[in-house]
């Protein structure tokens, strides 16, 4: 099979938005296998909306790990900052 065939081979794999969003947390968590992380990361790249809940679900983890690391921070208020630090940055706006 020609390279371009099979490239198009394996874009016509693509997985859906539902799939993605589906497998979003156990690929943040390191949870799945190489052909799904391949299939997740190729999915995102694409994907400008699920792109957004893959970077939006990226902060929340990190925010917990660094809440986590700190002793001199309650986690859970820093936690709640952080996640609405980021949707404000990204045009949520409190009731």
């Amino acid at each position: 099979m020609s390279d371009q065939r099979h490239a198009a081979a394996d874009e016509s794999k693509m997985i859906d938005c539902g799939t993605a969003v589906r497998m979003l947390w156990d690929y943040l968590d390191g949870n799945l296998g190489p052909r799904e992380v391949e299939a997740i990361q190729r999915h995102v790249n694409r994907c400008s909306h699920c792109f957004s809940h893959a970077d939006f679900g990226q902060v929340v983890l990190d925010a917990i790990a660094q809440a986590r690391q700190s002793q001199a921070v309650d986690p859970a208020a820093a936690l709640r900052e952080r996640v609405i630090a980021r949707l404000r940055a990204d045009g949520y706006e409190e009731p």
